[in-house]
């Protein structure tokens, strides 16, 4: 680095954004010396000195795209005198007074970056009669507009609803392996239009135990690219509080982390079973946010012995932890209707955005 260097405060950063090409950003800091130094002096410069000279320094400007200003509030009144060795003499009478003003400086690894890739990742745990069972897939897609803003979480639930029938209950892994654009927005609230895309070999899966799985690209739908199990059955254990996603040999850094919701507790099925007594449930609601939504599913069905008949009903719920069963549901308890058949899903989508690619991860769990 040359003097002139080190006393401009010429900065030249390498930045390597995840999910973009190598890119090069340069900051440029004025140092500015106020006039007065006649005479002989030593400056020193990042531990180095050197001597000036009987030479007058003013004040160093620089122009730079990347222009860092912070101005405060200036009310001086100087007359100064400057004679050097070459008889040069400068008299300044200088009045100044500025409003302040102020500037945020911004960080280098926060430039406004275009989304152009969305990766996602579904977890769905079911608690079963005998057993527990975790499934996972992902998938990842390129929009066809790169979109300026990082897209949002569709909210799903605008209320609470209940529905009677008799169909059985669409409450499982499968069914609620919901499409990416149904589940996110444009930031201005348009629907996202979207290309499945292969970007890397795999998705290993890491928790704070070691390797907890991996996905390998498989065979799946016309026009669709997904990624499953390697093992090819589903896993027999709890999801981890916390989880680390990686696309190995992806053209771009693609890794995301991510933290797993807060779980229903077990006794909610229970007071499913027990609305005929109490038609209000309550649970740990969860807060909804443009990053973090989460909703509440109920299925609920009965088979009458004598007559065979099959009645049902569900409902889906915001996340806020309280809810009245509607009168037309406890009047089918009041009539002897028992739940045989219960099920209780929440259903959590994180979202989270970073050098050019949104990263959805999708938790489903189900009671």
């Amino acid at each position: 680095m040359t003097i002139m260097e080190k006393m401009t405060g010429t900065v030249h950063s390498r930045v390597n954004a995840p999910g973009l090409p190598l890119c090069s950003a340069t900051v440029l800091l004025s140092a500015i010396v106020l006039s007065g130094c006649s005479s002989s002096s030593n400056v020193s410069v990042d531990g180095e000195s050197m001597e000036t000279g009987d030479t007058t320094m003013q004040p160093v400007e620089s122009e730079s795209e990347n222009s860092l200003t912070d101005t405060g509030d200036i009310d001086s009144d100087a007359d100064t005198n400057v004679d050097s060795d070459a008889d040069t003499s400068t008299d300044t009478d200088t009045d100044t007074d500025t409003d302040s003003t102020e500037t945020d400086l911004p960080l280098i690894a926060e430039g406004n970056q275009a989304i152009e890739n969305i990766a996602s990742v579904y977890i769905a745990q079911t608690q079963g009669a005998t057993a527990l069972e975790v499934e996972i897939s992902g998938q990842f897609h390129r929009l066809t507009t790169p979109q300026d803003n990082a897209p949002v979480l569709r909210n799903r639930v605008l209320q609470d609803t209940c529905e009677v029938g008799s169909a059985a209950s669409q409450l499982n892994a499968d069914a609620l392996n919901f499409p990416v654009d149904n589940m996110l927005d444009s930031a201005d609230g348009q629907v996202l239009q979207i290309t499945p895309i292969s970007l890397g070999d795999s998705i290993e899966i890491e928790s704070d135990a070691g390797t907890f799985a991996s996905l390998v690209q498989s065979d799946a739908e016309a026009g669709e690219l997904e990624y499953q199990l390697s093992s090819g059955a589903p896993l027999m254990v709890n999801v981890p509080d916390a989880l680390s996603f990686n696309a190995v040999n992806a053209p771009t850094p693609t890794q995301w982390d991510w933290v797993r919701p807060e779980s229903l507790d077990t006794s909610f099925r229970d007071a499913v079973r027990g609305i005929g007594t109490n038609p209000v449930l309550t649970w740990s609601g969860a807060e909804q946010t443009d990053t973090a939504r989460s909703q509440i599913m109920i299925y609920a069905g009965y088979i009458n012995e004598l007559t065979g008949a099959f009645q049902s009903f569900e409902c889906t719920l915001q996340d806020d932890g309280e809810f009245t069963l509607p009168e037309e549901i406890q009047a089918l308890y009041a009539n002897g209707f028992s739940a045989n058949f219960v099920d209780v899903v929440r259903h959590t989508r994180s979202l989270e955005s970073l050098a050019g690619t949104s990263f959805l991860t999708v938790f489903m769990q189900k009671l």
